[in-house]
Formats: structure tokens, C-alpha cells, sequence
């Protein structure tokens, strides 16, 4: 069941992405012959008017097909549309998986709480005098005036440090979603060792203790925004490697992976759900942004190069061989990725 529902939502965010290819052709009056979610063997489809909708039994994507994509000569077709209507339609995938990010988190924010990243207690040793004042579930905000960041090996720093210079720790935490409280807590010495005592885990929580209208409005676009610029901070992390036998498919998921992952949080929170969905929206988008030939980004890039060199001087054919090419390097990426995938779910 909760498997199920990752399925539903990768089909989803193809749809949305596909659906802003769509509408966008349709409003520049380009004749839009296929509509497809999914690739491979047509499940069911249907016709009405000039398009063919479709549902086809790999769910790793989705296509609209214009007429006149690889043509010329065709009147009225996509490529003999003025460059700022292919540029709309090229771009509206994007476009829409972005506003589909902003709207879900605003749902999300104005029903259960604003985020709140932090670092929340997992358990408490027993020995120590930290279960006086810490209990299991308790949100760390800040650690003597400094904010926690989701962050595991700044945080431990931030406590190393603070134990080698005072007895004690000041730390504000936020208790049952509730408001925060700022509590002293002293060092147990353990085998000469001044320590908390606490296990602890990177999370997120919704919280209604600071909502206003402002924040509501104004949240889901800084969220956008703060995650699109991790995203393509870890873009770059691909291609830095942390080790010599460091593989690429170990820091990405594919296919496969992403299912595991939305059926593993499917089964421990709605809101979490709900979140990791707009992510997912916000990371197809910024993909298919890439300059990549035979992604959207791929395709904008060609065609603002035709802008500047001339029509006359622009060889489509070579582009196409180009989409084409980088096309079956993306989809054996995608299939190295999810043999990947497929071998950590059997072998831990």
C-alpha cells in the first residue's frame, strides 16, 4: 500500500511536468499529436480531437509529442513557432513542477505548521544528569545562542567545544511542538570524559507556535528557494569525490530508490509525505533545467544558440542526433542507477 502511493506520486509530478508542456502548446496553438505518462507498452489510450492520450507501463517519465519537432516544413508546426513560443512551451515543464513545489508547501504550512529543521533527542543515556532536563523528542534550536542546523557533525562540534570549556551546556529546545524553552544542562563525566549523553537524529517537524499570515505566504517561497540551492550544491558534490572507490551511482537514487524511500516516510507522517513530494516536484524541475541535450534545459540552450548564429546557419539534424544520443546515455545512467538501487535494498 504505501509502496502503491509512491508510484502514484511519481505519476503525479510526470503529469504535472507534462501538463505544463501541454497546456503551454495548446494555448500557442501548436498541434499536440501525443500526450503520454510512462514509456514502453501503452496500457490504455485514448483520442480526442488531434491528440492521443496515453498511458504507457514504465512510469520512468512522460513526453508531448508536437508536430513539427524534427521538421521544418511542416506549417504550423513547433519548429515554425516564433522562438518565444518554443521557449514557453520548452520551459513550462519546469515552470509548473516549481509552482506545484510552492502550492504544495503552502497547503502543507498553513495546515500543520510551519518546518522546523533541527536536531531532535532520540534517547538519553540513563547514567548521565542530562535525563533531569532532556526527554526523547525534544527538538534541539540552539546551543548556547547558536541555531542547530540539520547538520550531525556540526552539532557534535558545537557540544565537543562547549564541553571543553564550561561544565555545562545551555541549550533551547522545543518540547510537544510547543514553545521553546531554554534549559542548563551540566556535563556528565564518563570515563574522564565530560559528555551529554544524548543520541540524536537530523529531522523536521511542522510547528503552529510562530504562524502568521505573513509567514504562510512568504515560507513556501523561501523554502523553495533554500532547498533549489541545496539541490544544486549537491549537483556539484557529485563530481567531488570523498574517496578514490567513491561512485557516483553511491551518492544518487534512481527509479527504484525514490519508490523506497516515499513508501518508507508513506509509513511514518502525512506532513513529512507531503514534503518530500514537493522536493521531488522541486528536483524534477531543476533536472530538466540542466543544459543537457534531451532535457528541457538541453533544448532552451539550442535553441537561444539558434538565436544567436541564424536559423539559416542552425543544422536541427545535429541536434537531433544530439538529443537522441544523450537520451540513451540517460536512460543507461538510469538503469546503472537502479541496478544500484536494487542491490543496497538486498545487500546492507
Amino acid at each position: 500500500m504505501y509502496y502503491l502511493s509512491a508510484f502514484l506520486i511519481l505519476g503525479l509530478l510526470i503529469f504535472i511536468h507534462e501538463l505544463g508542456h501541454f497546456l503551454a502548446a495548446k494555448s500557442c496553438k501548436m498541434p499536440v499529436e501525443v500526450f503520454a505518462i510512462g514509456f514502453g507498452k501503452t496500457i490504455f489510450s485514448w483520442k480526442r480531437k488531434e491528440t492521443t492520450y496515453k498511458l504507457n507501463i514504465l512510469p520512468l517519465g512522460g513526453y508531448v509529442s508536437i508536430n513539427g519537432e524534427n521538421d521544418a516544413s511542416i506549417e504550423g508546426g513547433f519548429l515554425k513557432q516564433a522562438w518565444y513560443k518554443r521557449l514557453l512551451v520548452l520551459s513550462a515543464g519546469i515552470i509548473f513542477n516549481i509552482l506545484f513545489t510552492i502550492i504544495i508547501f503552502f497547503i502543507l504550512f498553513s495546515t500543520y505548521g510551519l518546518p522546523e529543521k533541527g536536531i531532535q533527542v532520540m534517547s538519553v543515556l540513563p547514567q548521565t544528569k542530562t535525563v533531569q532536563y532532556l526527554k526523547t523528542g525534544d527538538l534541539l534550536i540552539k546551543i548556547n545562542d547558536e541555531l542547530v542546523t540539520a547538520d550531525g557533525p556540526a552539532t557534535m562540534q558545537k557540544i565537543k567545544t562547549a564541553s571543553e570549556k564550561n561544565s555545562f551546556i545551555n541549550l533551547t529546545i522545543l518540547r510537544d511542538k510547543e514553545a521553546e524553552k531554554l534549559v542548563k544542562v551540566p556535563f556528565t563525566d564518563i570515563n574522564g570524559k565530560k559528555v551529554l549523553g544524548i543520541e540524536y537524529s537530523p529531522t523536521l517537524i511542522f510547528s503552529k507556535r510562530n504562524m502568521s499570515i505573513g509567514k504562510i505566504i512568504s515560507t513556501p517561497f523561501k523554502e523553495t528557494k533554500d532547498n533549489a540551492r541545496d539541490m544544486l550544491k549537491g549537483l556539484k558534490s557529485l563530481f567531488v569525490k570523498a574517496s578514490p572507490t567513491e561512485k557516483i551511482s553511491d551518492k544518487v537514487s534512481g527509479p527504484v530508490g525514490i519508490v523506497k524511500i516515499t513508501g518508507q516516510i508513506a509509513k511514518t507522517s502525512f506532513p513529512l509525505l507531503m514534503y518530500w513530494m514537493a522536493m521531488l516536484s522541486l528536483n524534477l524541475g531543476i533536472m530538466n533545467a540542466l543544459p543537457i541535450p534531451a532535457l528541457d534545459g538541453g533544448q532552451m540552450f539550442f535553441l537561444m544558440l539558434e538565436m544567436i548564429v541564424g536559423e539559416k546557419r542552425w543544422n536541427k539534424k545535429i541536434v537531433t542526433y544530439l538529443n537522441f544520443g544523450f537520451l540513451c546515455l540517460l536512460f543507461g545512467f538510469m538503469i546503472i542507477i537502479s541496478v544500484s538501487d536494487v542491490r543496497h535494498l538486498f545487500i546492507k
